[in-house]
């Protein structure tokens, strides 16, 4: 595994249960079939009220959890700010001496 992927799976882990399966549902269909998709919104309508807020002390089971959590990580794409950059290279002299401006138009005649 890479920083990237570490930091998205650390992201999940921190996450509550409600942002969670939001997460998962703002994902769309993709990635997830029709059942996954049912389930996780029961879980939602469990988890909280009518307004969206959470239901003080309803939480996931653990098999629930972390099967919400393995779906995530394979739903929610890698954050381009983790993935590390390659070995910086010089810039060939050829770029170095570019116009600042692009040239102007020939006249017409």
């Amino acid at each position: 595994m890479n920083d990237a992927e570490d930091r998205r799976n650390a992201r999940i882990a921190k996450m509550g249960d409600l942002a969670l399966i939001d997460l998962l549902l703002a994902a769309g269909t993709d990635g997830m079939n029709t059942a996954e998709r049912t389930a996780f919104a029961d879980m939602r309508t469990w988890l909280a009220d009518t307004f969206g807020h959470a239901i003080e002390g309803r939480r996931l089971k653990p098999k629930q959890r972390s099967w919400a959590e393995e779906a995530a990580r394979r739903i929610v794409p890698l954050d381009s700010r983790d993935v590390p950059r390659g070995k910086e290279v010089e810039k060939p002299a050829v770029l170095k001496d570019l116009p600042k401006v692009p040239p102007g138009r020939a006249p017409r005649g």
